[in-house]
């Protein structure tokens, strides 16, 4: 939050006053909370500043897995907090640094961030959190191979589906440090030792794998936002970066397929990549099939809600015989697709058209029982209320 989660307060609640910290001030403080923590929970831990950042707003630290049964009052009373606000799994805790009760404006506070991590994520949030904007800069880079490093860990977007699907497409790779920075190409012994220069970040992101100068013209609208906002982020896209070309003069392109490839294989992926594309395309079948089915019905005169409900009728009231044929069901089956996908059922037993032809013929049938289902369940909840009453 740099500092700011308590400059605008609630109605009612004046801002408070929290100055920069001094990095020997920082350092002490950090410690101490640090030291503090580890009576709350198992995990604690701080992400490494940017290593140019002579003052600090805030301190940020990481914490998981609770020792012991806790509110947040009681967190609240052993820091010596004021005053808190809780965003998701962070909360910002204003600690009195200076207390002037005879000027109470010129009191003073820390703000202590403290983000519970989920289980076994704790390690993952760090890398992600650590040296300031590195790994807004390692994501514009990973972006053109299909590559994601989310809060979760790192991911593959599956190309065949992310044009369709963002979220479906992404196939998880690993959490791990070790394992995501070897297959990044990025020394991990360079980076357990730390940096102490800006200059020492760039380049080690630049020996990568997957650096290219040109990142700045691949940007989105969201960069170009971080542009103006994150002042690293923006020195190593629009400074650094097109003036260290030569750095990837002896590098190799890949292409976002042998990328694919070669993740799917150094992550041991390789089961679950066929499933994914397997029932994706199961999937993009489907809709095929019901988009002439849809066809066929509005052939038959149906249209708008009619339509949608003989298309309902149909995924709850029809199943597959022992022999592949269509046959309608005794009772409606309520799950998605009726717990199955049509199109998996068809092959040289039961052809498209041949479907096509039984619903055309049946579907005012099924449509009956649709609409008879939903009386009867409107009459239960009348008789319900009615009881209640």
């Amino acid at each position: 939050m740099g500092g700011n989660a308590f400059a605008q307060p609630k109605p009612g609640q004046p801002a408070l006053k929290v100055p920069r910290l001094s990095q020997k001030t920082y350092d002490s403080l950090r410690a101490h909370y640090t030291t503090l923590l580890r009576t709350f929970y198992t995990s604690v831990a701080c992400p490494a500043s940017s290593p140019n950042k002579l003052s600090h707003g805030d301190i940020d630290l990481l914490v998981q897995d609770p020792t012991h049964d806790f509110t947040p009052e009681h967190l609240s009373q052993h820091l010596g907090a004021t005053r808190r606000v809780t965003n998701g799994s962070t909360t910002n805790f204003a600690i009195p640094l200076v207390e002037d009760p005879s000027n109470p404006e010129a009191n003073e506070y820390l703000q202590l961030d403290i983000h519970v991590c989920q289980p076994g994520l704790l390690p993952w949030t760090l890398l992600l959190n650590s040296y300031g904007d590195l790994w807004q800069i390692v994501g514009v880079l990973l972006r053109p191979t299909g590559l994601t490093a989310t809060d979760q860990g790192l991911h593959l977007r599956i190309p065949e589906i992310e044009p369709q699907s963002k979220k479906a497409s992404m196939l998880f790779l690993t959490r791990d440090r070790s394992r995501t920075l070897a297959f990044l190409g990025l020394d991990e012994r360079v980076y357990e030792a730390g940096f102490g220069t800006e200059e020492e970040v760039f380049g080690w992101v630049a020996r990568g794998r997957f650096f290219e100068p040109g990142v700045r013209d691949r940007g989105t609208a969201n960069d170009r936002q971080r542009l103006g906002k994150r002042e690293m982020f923006a020195r190593f896209v629009g400074e650094w970066a097109p003036l260290h070309a030569g750095v990837w003069s002896q590098g190799q392109r890949f292409s976002r397929e042998e990328v694919c490839e070669r993740a799917v294989c150094f992550f041991g992926k390789e089961e679950e990549y066929g499933r994914m594309r397997g029932e994706w395309r199961l999937r993009a079948r489907d809709e095929e099939l019901w988009a002439g089915v849809k066809d066929r019905l509005r052939g038959c005169g149906l249209d708008g809600e009619a339509l949608g409900l003989a298309v309902r009728a149909l995924k709850r009231w029809v199943e597959f015989g022992d022999d592949g044929g269509l046959r309608v069901r005794e009772e409606a089956d309520m799950r998605p697709y009726g717990g199955e996908l049509w199109v998996a059922r068809l092959g040289p037993e039961l052809d498209l058209e041949r479907l096509l032809e039984w619903v055309e013929g049946n579907w005012e049938a099924v449509k009956k029982k649709e609409k008879a289902r939903m009386k009867d369940g409107k009459n239960e909840r009348a008789a319900e209320r009615l009881r209640g009453g």
